[in-house]
């Protein structure tokens, strides 16, 4: 969602430039960025400890129970009874102690779990197949194509949209995606992660094909078919892969090797740059590849 937000009003400031003919329609945007490390400080700095939910505070779930156990690693245990007292105001006294001695028992058990393990542990026996899982899940999210996301203004160009129109259609998509974030939320609460990374990675592939023999029409009204099509594309993007694919990385590991899983997953999520980066804008230049 905040991927969303960023992108809409990173949208909304280049279209209130189009208009200016002069050095700071390129200093404007540029500059505006530099505000954003007051409010990350201030924000950081103010930040609640993360506390470690157990079933009765929070429906159970691998994403609730591997919370940061941060406070109880620290030794600093009456702060995480208050952190935990915050999230069940109900819970009694007694009720609040057990749950810290069971963190205590839970992390000390976890400390001696984790020695001797690396990075080859996750290569071998059923951890190959978590690896594998948790690396591809977050290939598919990058490569499925969401990079005509990213560059949407520029791709609504290039379908013929004026500039002005483009970059509308790219503010309407961005402010799409934030919304359909919620509907994930309800849409995870019903159904398997499974069913719906596939079936949006299904969905996906069918209107990106519907883009692709939309554009050969070559008609204005072609390439406003195009723009919504792109739309539903976001839709189907932001419900199932690009937000699911967060869940499943952080649910398929093994709780020995989840850090090192997630380490190597995200490794490869970001050699997928080189297609989001470089792959994909000479893919959507009509006179790149003649």
């Amino acid at each position: 969602m905040m991927w969303g937000l960023g992108q809409l009003i990173r949208s909304g400031v280049l279209r209130a430039m189009l208009r200016r003919t002069d050095e700071w329609s390129y200093r404007i945007p540029f500059a505006l960025q530099w505000m954003w490390p007051v409010p990350l400080i201030v924000g950081i700095a103010f930040a609640p400890e993360s506390p470690w939910s157990l079933g009765r505070y929070k429906q159970p779930s691998y994403s609730v129970l591997t919370s940061v156990r941060w406070l109880v690693r620290k030794g600093r245990h009456e702060d995480a009874k208050k952190s935990l007292q915050r999230l069940n105001t109900t819970e009694t006294e007694s009720g609040l102690d057990d749950t810290i001695s069971m963190m205590r028992h839970t992390n000390e058990i976890e400390k001696e779990l984790d020695s001797g393990i690396s990075y080859l542990s996750c290569f071998k026996g059923t951890n190959l197949r978590r690896t594998e899982i948790t690396c591809i899940t977050w290939v598919i999210q990058a490569a499925s194509g969401a990079s005509q996301i990213g560059y949407a203004a520029y791709f609504f160009e290039q379908a013929g949209l004026p500039t002005s129109i483009s970059f509308d259609f790219s503010i309407t998509l961005y402010a799409v995606a934030m919304i359909v974030v919620v509907i994930s939320w309800f849409a995870m609460t019903y159904s398997g992660r499974r069913t719906i990374f596939l079936g949006g990675l299904l969905a996906q592939f069918f209107v990106l094909m519907m883009i692709g023999f939309t554009s050969l029409a070559h008609t204005k009204a072609a390439s406003y078919g195009t723009g919504s099509l792109l739309l539903l594309f976001t839709l189907c993007y932001d419900i199932a892969v690009g937000t699911v694919a967060y869940s499943i990385v952080a649910e398929i590991p093994s709780s020995r090797l989840r850090t090192k899983t997630i380490v190597l997953a995200r490794s490869l999520y970001n050699c997928q740059g080189i297609i989001n980066g470089v792959i994909a804008p000479y893919m959507l230049n009509p006179s790149a590849w003649n």
